[in-house]
């Protein structure tokens, strides 16, 4: 995991107008994502809640410590770091 400070921003919050509350601010965000487009395999991201948006769900809010903490995870770019790490398969079909 990779830390906002180590990213080199010392608060994740440094938006101007943020702080002087120009906006008012009912929802947070929906993902934070670290993309350089000529190494795009190590692209690192967070989702401020949890990877489930069903409130009933183990994972809702999985990831908001990591969030809060100001940290990231690898994200899976390519089909043999997917496959590898996968857990199960869901297939959808028609009827």
């Amino acid at each position: 995991m990779l830390s906002l400070r180590q990213a080199g921003t010392s608060s994740k919050n440094q938006y101007p107008g943020y702080l002087q509350s120009w906006y008012q601010v009912t929802y947070g965000p929906a993902m934070r994502i670290i993309i350089d487009f000529a190494d795009v395999d190590n692209a690192l991201s967070v989702l401020p809640t949890g990877q489930s948006g069903n409130v009933l769900s183990d994972y809702y809010d999985d990831r908001a410590q990591i969030y809060a903490d100001g940290e990231f995870r690898k994200m899976l770019m390519n089909k043999e770091d997917i496959e590898e790490s996968q857990i199960g398969t869901l297939t959808l079909k028609t009827n």
